[in-house]
């Protein structure tokens, strides 16, 4: 056999096994005898997500074509099989009831090569459940309200940088607006960073840079080897993947150990996270990257975000000038009476701007799923159907969000969503923004005070109306897991 023979038959070989792999990974569901939508090789359910879909879109699609048939189905994110979620009491089952079953994500972590990894969102099993320990007490709404008079404090400096900045009517990327408060917040509280000028300039840029350019290429991306490090993520570990880029990783490690160095000389320090973080004795100390681990978190899975939802919420109210002048009326009452802000009690009477914030996280879900794992066997209760051990599950947030059945008229904006007369009448799992169960998002009481505290300092000072620049309807950036506006939202703003 001669070379050109050998190297043929290789080639042949090589295809059929790879043909064979595919094809046996593609018939997952079918063996099962779950209900699925025939799969496109090798894409499987996912084609054109990232280009031309976004993945919310994807999921809605079929939320919509099957419910009511069966209380999930299959779905195959490129190769990797996973249940999509339909029925509401079977989702509340998984989150809830039976959330020992469900504890775990199946993201990419690897806490030895990629420190940054270890924190509360990608860490699964006994590390998330020491980590867990070390840290569910330190979320309590009653110790979350102390750092209250520290982000009073990065209110006031926004307001004086938009008094400074903003004197007359300009148009302007609302979502870049409202970063620096979020980023100011990250910077004092989470990493307790001065007020010096220059060092959070530098933090700024550095989260914002770490953010778009380096960490934003996560499972949902297509680019390689991001998606292999959510489809196979114990291969990834084998490979020593890293999810961060090491420069910026130190960078960070650096910034938090030289700031942690300087407190430990200080007499008295500001109630922020940090100090809740390094002081914490119970049930025993947090080490450097544990901490390090929970800081970054803000940026990464913080940051856009609220940036975002913010952005989104004024949005709406520039085209309903009505309802922004009910917020506005509400909050300058508020302020009124306590005095600017004085005390925290003041956020318990922004009613309606609760609801304006609800009705922004039901339309826009900053994050439109959520992923579970099945850790052992589990039957579902009053119906024929199981999940295995190993199981990924996809519970479609955006789709539920915007489901009928839950929400009259769901694709418009309505606060009167969130009146309390209403949210009694719907089932729990209609509205899940920041998850539920012991996986919800731990921080989900800090970022609705942060979102309100923002929210209102720009309501209180300035309208906002479209402009020529306007998107309208908006467009989402399909390359994002997350809902991101594309191109970034412009608005008129006037001050009041």
């Amino acid at each position: 056999m001669n070379l050109p023979q050998f190297l043929m038959l290789t080639l042949l070989g090589s295809t059929t096994i790879l043909y064979l792999i595919v094809k046996a990974a593609f018939s997952y569901w079918k063996y099962r005898g779950i209900l699925h939508a025939p799969p496109t090789i090798p894409w499987g359910h996912m084609r054109g997500v990232g280009s031309k879909r976004h993945i919310a879109d994807v999921l809605r699609r079929f939320y919509t074509l099957y419910r009511g048939q069966a209380p999930f189905i299959g779905f195959y994110a490129w190769l990797k099989p996973m249940v999509l979620m339909l029925d509401l009491d079977a989702i509340h089952q998984i989150l809830v009831v039976n959330a020992d079953h469900f504890e775990d994500r199946g993201l990419y972590n690897n806490v030895s090569t990629d420190p940054l990894t270890q924190n509360l969102i990608q860490l699964d099993g006994t590390a998330w459940e020491e980590l867990h320990g070390k840290t569910k007490h330190l979320w309590l709404k009653e110790v979350i309200l102390q750092t209250y008079p520290a982000l009073m404090k990065v209110r006031k400096n926004f307001e004086l940088t938009l008094k400074k900045e903003f004197r007359r009517e300009t148009l302007t990327d609302v979502s870049g607006l409202i970063d620096q408060f979020n980023a100011d917040v990250i910077s004092s509280l989470a990493l307790g960073l001065s007020d010096d000028f220059d060092e959070n300039i530098a933090f700024r840029v550095f989260a914002l840079n770490y953010i778009n350019i380096k960490s934003r290429r996560y499972f949902l991306n297509i680019r390689m080897p991001n998606s292999l490090a959510f489809i196979c993520p114990n291969w990834a570990r084998w490979m020593n993947y890293r999810l961060f880029q090491p420069e910026s990783t130190q960078h960070f490690l650096n910034m938090l150990r030289g700031k942690l160095k300087e407190r430990a000389k200080l007499k008295s320090v500001p109630y922020d996270f940090l100090r809740i973080w390094s002081e914490n004795r119970f049930p025993c100390k947090m080490n450097d990257n544990e901490i390090a681990g929970q800081a970054f978190t803000f940026i990464w899975a913080g940051l856009d975000a609220c940036n975002s939802i913010v952005a989104f919420c004024l949005y709406e109210l520039a085209f309903q000038p009505q309802l922004q002048e009910k917020a506005r009326k509400e909050v300058r009452k508020v302020l009124k009476k306590y005095e600017n802000c004085k005390r925290h009690e003041m956020l318990n009477e922004l009613v309606y701007l609760k609801q304006l914030l609800n009705e922004t996280l039901r339309k826009y879900p900053p994050y439109p799923f959520l992923l579970r794992m099945t850790t052992k066997d589990y039957d579902l209760p009053n119906t024929v159907f199981a999940l295995k051990r190993g199981n990924h599950v996809i519970i479609p947030v955006a789709a539920i969000h915007n489901d009928p059945d839950y929400y009259e008229n769901p694709y418009q904006f309505d606060p009167e969503h969130f009146h309390s007369s209403k949210v009694k009448t719907r089932p729990v799992c209609a509205f899940l923004p920041f998850g539920m169960g012991r996986r919800s998002c731990i921080a989900q009481h800090f970022a609705m005070q942060q979102l309100l505290v923002g929210l209102m300092t720009l309501l209180n000072m300035y309208r906002f109306a479209p402009c020529q620049n306007t998107i309208a309807p908006l467009r989402f950036d399909n390359s994002q897991f997350f809902l991101q506006p594309k191109p970034r939202i412009q608005l008129l703003m006037k001050p009041t």
